[in-house]
């Protein structure tokens, strides 16, 4: 399977100045049939719950054989997931699944810390990063400001109904806790009607 990491907060222009906010992540081939736009929060149980129970099985059935691509766009809510996906975008573009996956698995630790930026400079160190770089990332007013942005366009211009949020082929929604079921019957019928791969990106006013 082909992997495609995108980072940074460059901005595709569009027309009449919008940008389109890149993703985080992507995982798939760049001319699968289905295309999901997954909006998570790294702060999101329900997130969590769905990278580590979902996805490994959507992987390997949909991702992996070329079906299905997903373009993963990180929302930030609250404090600690706006830290989180500061510190994230300091990560090597190697390292960013890997460390998302840690973020995950450690995430009751460092949303409930009476510290956060402390409890996430200390997991930086598994992404290569000492805790200075790393607190001067979550510190850094230009990412947060452009997070915050992000995050505020994603909701009012797609109207979103919380995290996770799935939109596939840029028409059809899943939200929140879902089976495989519910995923797989999608992407099923999609796949079976001969579609057409379409996304459909935040679009972010532009920056001052």
């Amino acid at each position: 399977m082909r992997i495609a990491v995108l980072m940074g907060l460059a901005m595709l222009m569009l027309a009449g100045g919008a940008r389109a906010a890149e993703p985080i992540l992507t995982l798939g081939r760049p001319d699968a049939p289905v295309v999901v736009d997954e909006y998570f929060s790294l702060a999101c149980s329900h997130c969590a719950e769905f990278s580590a129970q979902m996805m490994p099985r959507l992987r390997k059935e949909y991702i992996d054989t070329g079906k299905v691509r997903v373009n993963m766009y990180d929302l930030a809510f609250d404090k600690s997931g706006l830290l989180a996906s500061a510190l994230l975008r300091c990560v090597s573009s190697l390292r960013v699944e890997p460390m998302m996956t840690a973020l995950y698995r450690a995430q009751k630790g460092w949303t409930h810390a009476p510290d956060t930026e402390t409890a996430l400079a200390k997991l930086a160190a598994f992404a290569g990063l000492d805790e200075a770089k790393a607190r001067a990332c979550m510190n850094d007013k230009t990412v947060t400001d452009a997070l915050t942005r992000q995050s505020d366009e994603a909701v009012k211009g797609l109207r979103l109904q919380g995290t996770p949020s799935f939109i596939v082929n840029g028409t059809e929604r899943l939200y929140g806790k879902r089976p495989y079921e519910d995923f797989a019957t999608v992407f099923d019928r999609l796949l079976a009607s001969g579609a057409r791969a379409a996304s459909v990106a935040p679009a972010l006013a532009p920056s001052h």
